[in-house]
């Protein structure tokens, strides 16, 4: 009997409680809320879920919120399943939640029930209190200004080897495209970023690790996402129920959980240390914990505030390059405004610091823009754990009960009219306007991101070297839509067309600009010495070889000049990896190749052996054109012009500036065809015409015929070497570039060196017979042969077959998708 009463006494208590806090609580909420003129809509039990749900069904997972506020103003009444809700974008109201009030606030029972359940309550992220203020505490040196500083060297490093790996696929590419799906690329570059920087480890060296731990995070967020509008998720029983969904997640959870352990075991071995000046996060979690490293207490703090850092850190930056990447694609004349100030400022894009960042101004906006629009993180929910009043913008209170779920909506607070001119462009001046007081998307108060300047200076690196080494444009066909979990995040593949810039050609355009000016000016010069000035022609033409001399002088101090930082270099770990990659014999042979490489490495600067048998191969090619090149140096036309049809010096310099300013037009043309023939088909398609032009010259029985064949000759025989250089520098990795060009020009030079003591021979014969003619058939036809030799080494058609393959299923993806869409 008195069993029966005491279970039938509990039942009346549960029933109770469910009216309390399913019907009763809410109602009193919604009833004091519109006692003060705070308007909405309140549906009993289910609340707003359905229309949110329904709104993200629709794939405008915001509609809900903006027809909302269209309605009802910057503040309403809603209503999360049971939970009483107030939705806010009143910056007046938001100060006073984050900052002013901040103390009568906590995380909501979301975050608590749906991210603590996954990687616990006592990290950054999640805790309240003193146990906030100690994690903020721990790692607000790592984010200081000077530590920050200090990472960008390997930020530079780990962007470089992405950017590598896009300019291979383009290599690889007949029509010198590639096509990339930067949602996914800026998520595994983030994450090698979050390691390399904060962890001290580069997992994108590790393919397999690299994009385990991208899969494995990928997995957490969509199920955080499921979590999210789902109210039966909130129920402790059942997130701990074996549902597929829960098998999942914990297997994620567990493989997160290996990488993370191996990257903090490899610390404690001191495997890797710390690439900034200062402590990084890892340094400091096991500097808290070092008085009891044995503990699996503290192992398990350790663990859960790295993992945390690896989930929250990623994916806001990888959401903000992608929305800016897809904005300033869409945006042709802010996108050439952003390049145009890199290319301004950077003058390489590897010398970068925090100087030459801190002159990124629109670059900066731009970053600030997409934010704006696209803020990462969207909501911020909190729930009122005391009585508190709040003051809008207008001077109006409003009480706030004890239990009600505030919603921060930055979203709307970004696209409201009330603070921005014209809200749903895309505007980047608009902060140099002074138009961003209410630009909030960090958040504000002691809880505001602690690493919002470690996100914003890894993002700014990231774009600038992007768009200061390629084009992009958006693959058409595709639908672009927001999906908001914890962060407003794409929610489908973002293709995105990437090819190299014309950096090259415009470097050759100004070379070949500044000789023919030289040219000109030479001829011009000695003119007037003679006549003028009654100078001797040998002092007037020794007058110009002595200011050569001093511009030499010159350049060699400018050189001399340059920062190291213009130069890219292997961190010790990698060039450990290479090394024990290099060196697979065993024994006395192991111990003689590591010798060997070391040398070759000291002395050469080619540490991978591809590297070393591509440039080798090159050397031997370029050799033979620059013999054959030395048979026709500019100094032996200009004299065999002048023997040959008594020309004076002021034509010949007026010859000269032409032949080299067609060459430097050329130059510029040359990368659009690079681009839809790839670069050794350029070469040869261009070179091999040339040559016949330049072995036609000596035939020619005119002045003018023989003028027009050399500039004929001259309008395409250069464009070969903007595609050679964009050749040499893709087919070595970046921090092989500089060995590589210096390499390759040196046995150009020496091949140079050899033909002229032929040439002086043969130019000795006073009468004018083949003898004559013979430097401009010799050396076209060692250039010819080069070129049938350059084509028959590097075979493009085998190298591209399976990069057909590649973009095949790259387009198949893009239409599967579209249809799915």
């Amino acid at each position: 009997m008195w069993l029966i009463l005491i279970l039938v006494g509990l039942c009346v208590y549960f029933i109770y409680d469910l009216i309390q806090f399913w019907i009763i609580k809410p109602w009193h909420v919604h009833r004091a809320l519109s006692l003060q003129g705070v308007r909405g809509r309140h549906t009993p039990i289910v609340g707003d879920i359905l229309r949110i749900r329904q709104a993200i069904r629709a794939e405008k997972p915001l509609s809900y919120s903006i027809d909302a506020s269209k309605e009802f103003g910057d503040y309403y009444r809603m209503s999360l399943g049971p939970i009483p809700g107030f939705n806010i974008s009143d910056p007046s109201l938001i100060v006073g939640v984050l900052k002013t009030n901040a103390h009568c606030y906590r995380k909501s029972i979301f975050m608590q029930s749906i991210i603590g359940t996954l990687i616990g309550t006592d990290n950054l992220l999640i805790s309240e209190n003193v146990v906030h203020a100690q994690c903020r505490r721990l790692l607000s040196p790592v984010f200081q200004h000077q530590n920050l500083n200090s990472m960008i060297p390997m930020m530079i490093e780990i962007t470089s080897n992405v950017l590598n790996k896009w300019a291979q696929c383009i290599n690889k590419n007949e029509n010198r495209m590639t096509t990339i799906d930067v949602r996914e690329e800026m998520s595994l570059l983030t994450l090698s970023m979050i390691s390399g920087c904060v962890f001290g480890k580069n997992i994108s060296k590790d393919k397999d690790i690299h994009e385990k731990m991208y899969r494995n995070v990928t997995v957490i967020l969509n199920e955080i996402e499921k979590r999210l509008f789902d109210m039966t998720a909130i129920l402790p029983l059942i997130n701990r129920l074996p549902f597929p969904s829960k098998l999942r997640i914990d297997k994620s959870m567990q493989d997160l959980r290996t990488i993370v352990e191996s990257i903090i075991d490899e610390r404690k071995k001191g495997l890797t240390r710390s690439t900034a000046k200062g402590p990084d996060l890892l340094d400091q979690l096991l500097t808290r914990h070092d008085h009891d490293q044995t503990n699996q207490a503290a192992v398990e703090k350790i663990y859960e505030e790295a993992l945390t850092f690896i989930i929250a850190g990623h994916e806001t930056t990888s959401n903000l390059m992608a929305w800016t990447l897809y904005n300033l694609a869409c945006h042709p004349e802010v996108y050439r405004h952003c390049q145009n100030e890199i290319d301004s400022v950077l003058n390489n894009e590897d010398a970068i610091d925090s100087s030459t960042i801190s002159l990124l101004h629109y670059t900066e906006a731009v970053l600030k823009e997409s934010l704006r629009l696209y803020p990462s993180i969207p909501l911020l929910p909190r729930t009122a754990i005391e009585d508190n009043t709040l003051v809008t913008h207008d001077g109006k209170h409003i009480r706030i009960s004890k239990g009600t779920e505030v919603i921060v909506n930055l979203y709307m607070l970004h696209h409201s009219e009330n603070y921005w001119l014209d809200p749903e462009k895309f505007d980047p001046s608009r902060f140099d306007q002074h138009q961003a007081d209410n630009f909030l998307p960090f958040s504000i108060g002691f809880r505001s991101c602690i690493g919002q300047h470690f996100a914003m200076l890894e993002a700014k690196i990231m774009l600038s070297m992007i768009l200061r080494r390629f084009h992009i444009e958006l693959v058409p066909g595709q639908k672009h839509v927001p999906d908001i979990a914890i962060t407003l995040r794409p929610k489908y593949a973002m293709w995105i067309r990437v090819s190299l810039r014309a950096i090259y050609g415009w470097y050759n355009f100004f070379g070949y600009v500044s000789t023919a000016l030289g040219a000109l000016s030479s001829g011009y010069f000695i003119s007037k010495l003679t006549e003028n000035y009654q100078f001797h022609a040998a002092t007037a033409y020794q007058s110009i070889l002595i200011a050569y001399a001093i511009f030499g002088a010159v350049k060699t101090v400018i050189y001399l000049c340059l920062s190291r930082q213009i130069e890219t270099t292997l961190s010790s770990d990698s060039e450990s990896i290479i090394l024990a990659t290099d060196s697979s014999s065993q024994g006395a042979a192991k111990k003689l190749s590591t010798h060997i490489f070391h040398w070759f490495n000291e002395k050469f600067g080619l540490r991978r052996p591809t590297s070393r048998r591509t440039v080798a191969k090159l050397c031997c090619l370029f050799i033979i054109d620059a013999i054959g090149g030395g048979f026709v140096m500019q100094s032996m036309i200009i004299y065999w012009f002048h023997e040959r049809f008594q020309m004076n010096i002021e034509m010949l310099g007026l010859m000269m500036m032409g032949a080299n300013l067609i060459s430097g037009f050329s130059a510029i043309f040359v990368t659009p065809l690079v681009g839809r023939i790839g670069a050794i088909n350029t070469m040869v398609i261009t070179h091999i015409p040339s040559n016949i032009f330049l072995i036609l010259i000596p035939f020619m029985r005119t002045k003018t015929s023989a003028v027009a064949m050399l500039l004929l000759r001259f309008s395409i025989s250069q464009m070969d070497v903007p595609a050679r250089q964009t050749f040499v520098a893709i087919s070595v990795d970046n921090n092989e570039r500089s060995a590589a060009g210096g390499i390759t020009n040196l046995v150009r030079s020496v091949g140079l060196s050899i033909s002229p003591m032929i040439v002086g021979y043969l130019l000795q014969d006073s009468q004018k017979t083949v003898l004559f003619a013979l430097p401009f058939v010799i050396g076209g036809g060692l250039k010819l042969f080069y070129d049938i030799l350059l084509y028959v080494s590097f075979d493009v058609s085998n190298r591209n077959q399976s990069t057909y393959v590649k973009d095949a299923r790259i387009n198949h993806g893009i239409k599967k998708n579209n249809q799915n869409i």
